[in-house]
């Protein structure tokens, strides 16, 4: 069905684009089943990569290192974009030359019916808007969602130049670790480019009946939890105002580690929730499982987790807005086109 929608696409013909399908270390026969979905005259071509290292992060990648053009779409193997949606992403860049990333609303499409609490969690499953209602003027996001993130290539190749390597990992195979689409937003942000949620691009994500279990929900909050850990270095230097004197300290291993412990402590609901398989839908569960994996990953980084912050603040990459290196970072691909990665 990704593929499907992609075909569908209408939009200028005189718009170059390709769909490069990353075939990521699968044990199956998706580059086949792949070929046999894409007509062989159509006048897009499909073009499938390998990349051996199994992991989210590692097939994004790749799709980055591989494109053609300067605007890369990433479309999962569960994604239905819209007919117009090459003609939207085309349009947004080449009007915002500052812009790094777009993101648009996420419509879903169910493989039976929905659970009660669905919506209330919708965005657990990178479902609905990505920022301000569409009649609003003000569409600036602070993070997009992987699931139909497009990203200008040359903010990409200004981190990669600058010696980014990201803290953050994205799903590998069933670990629902993530956060990765997360972070580089954060550190495009933190390189001084825009990011901007766009209503008018539209996808459906399909949601398979295994995933709508309240036992999902919860391990996916745990790993949203651990993902915090990550990520904390880059929301304390994008603060306006880096703290001083003794307030640093609440940026420490130590500070956060007790955070976590006294809200155990003062909320006990928290840890019989935790234990608890009664309640479905109850929000002080996924609030366990989150302060839970959020502990479990600050135990783990012990000694890298402060480091992270002087690593993330001083990086070469970090606060890089001259419109010089901008353009430097832009020749490495053509700028006529858009890449699909899937």
């Amino acid at each position: 069905m990704c593929l499907k929608h992609l075909l569908a696409q209408r939009g200028d013909p005189a718009l170059p684009w390709e769909a490069l399908l990353v075939d990521n270390a699968s044990t199956d026969a998706t580059a086949e089943v792949a070929r046999s979905a894409w007509p062989t005259d159509f006048q897009v071509p499909l073009r499938i990569v390998h990349e051996s290292a199994l992991g989210l992060s590692n097939a994004r990648w790749r799709g980055f290192l591989e494109a053609c053009y300067q605007v890369v779409s990433f479309i999962d193997d569960d994604n239905w974009v819209s007919p117009d949606w090459l003609r939207t992403a085309h349009e947004v860049f080449d009007r915002d030359p500052e812009l790094a990333a777009c993101g648009g609303f996420n419509e879903v499409a169910f493989d039976g019916r929905p659970p009660a609490w669905f919506d209330a969690y919708k965005w657990s499953f990178a479902v609905g808007p990505q920022g301000p209602s569409p009649d609003t003027a003000d569409t600036n996001a602070p993070s997009l969602w992987g699931a139909g993130l497009t990203v200008r290539l040359a903010a990409w190749h200004g981190l990669q130049q600058c010696g980014f390597v990201p803290l953050l990992r994205d799903r590998t195979g069933s670990a629902l670790s993530g956060a990765g689409d997360t972070e580089l937003c954060l550190a495009l942000r933190l390189a001084g480019w825009r990011l901007r949620y766009e209503p008018r691009l539209r996808l459906t994500h399909f949601l398979p009946s295994w995933r709508l279990h309240w036992s999902y929900l919860r391990r996916l909050h745990r790993a949203f939890g651990a993902s915090t850990v990550g990520t904390d270095p880059y929301y304390a230097a994008l603060e306006p105002i880096p703290p001083k004197g003794r307030a640093w300290v609440r940026h420490t291993w130590e500070w956060q580690s007790a955070v976590v412990l006294k809200h155990f402590v003062t909320h006990p609901k928290t840890l019989f929730r935790l234990f608890s398989r009664a309640g479905e839908g109850n929000p002080i569960a996924l609030s366990a499982e989150g302060q839970v994996g959020r502990l479990r990953a600050l135990l783990k980084t012990r000694g890298e987790y402060n480091a992270s912050f002087v690593r993330v603040r001083g990086a070469a990459w970090a606060a890089r807005d001259d419109s010089s290196d901008r353009e430097q970072h832009r020749k490495p691909a053509r700028s006529d086109g858009i890449t699909k990665v899937e």
